[in-house]
């Protein structure tokens, strides 16, 4: 898989449809595979946090996940061309479930959001194989325990919604000890597939104003958006600097 180096991590250049792909071959395969869906305030975070980037490095796979990276690979010189956010990834995760024989967990955010997430997927794809929910209100003491009910449920993938950077670290941490061949950290996803949050139109995906569309819907958790200047300038410097060198 083609990858692009985005300031200090590297980012893959891959379809959806690659990224399926790869994922069900891993839960073929066994094993733990740790996917993260990068987004901006991620790539920023690794850049000043040298435990997170590390993790960032390890990792099996890291997929574009937002316009915000598409746009900083611009700015960078080395476009990106393909997206594969953690929402899209994991919906399409449940659509193919029952074909594929993959056993689904759903790990993370609220209650009314989990359930309604789980709810919503089960009716759109009747064959999904549903393995089991847990919500992500549980004390780091409790995540032992958390990763061995989830292998007692027989999981192949594991959805991890506990927010960046703690959904990172517990995939990192806790995925091989629940068993499961592939753990993916896909934020507030739940919120959108339980219908809470609406996903930004297509007309803000392609003029990069997501961050926008999300402000708009929960400005008090848009704590993220004030990474994203400096986040630019960031790569517009290191572009700067490759150039003159």
């Amino acid at each position: 898989m083609e990858r692009v180096r985005l300031l200090d991590i590297f980012v893959h250049d891959v379809s959806l449809e690659e990224v399926l792909e790869q994922i069900t071959k891993w839960c073929r395969e066994k094993g733990a595979h740790q996917v993260v869906t990068a987004d901006a305030y991620m790539v920023d975070l690794a850049s000043s946090d040298p435990v997170f980037r590390q993790l960032m490095l390890d990792a099996d796979l890291v997929t574009p996940d937002s316009s915000g990276v598409l746009l900083a690979s611009r700015l960078a010189g080395t476009p990106i061309k393909n997206k594969a956010s953690g929402c899209v990834i994991a919906e399409n995760h449940c659509r193919i479930s029952g074909r594929e024989g993959l056993k689904i967990y759903f790990l993370g955010a609220s209650e009314k959001a989990n359930t309604g997430a789980a709810e919503k997927m089960q009716a759109a794809y009747p064959d999904m194989l549903f393995a089991g929910r847990h919500d992500g209100y549980f004390s780091p003491e409790e995540s032992a325990g958390v990763a061995a009910a989830i292998k007692e449920t027989g999981a192949d993938i594991v959805l991890v919604a506990l927010g960046i950077p703690k959904q990172e670290y517990w995939i990192k941490e806790f995925l091989p000890a629940s068993g499961a061949s592939v753990g993916i950290g896909i934020g507030g996803t739940f919120d959108v597939m339980s219908g809470n949050v609406k996903r930004a139109p297509v007309f803000f995906q392609k003029l990069y104003l997501e961050w926008l569309y999300r402000f708009l819907q929960a400005p008090k958790k848009s704590y993220k958006l004030g990474r994203l200047p400096g986040f630019f300038l960031k790569v517009l410097k290191n572009r700067n600097k490759k150039d003159n060198s």
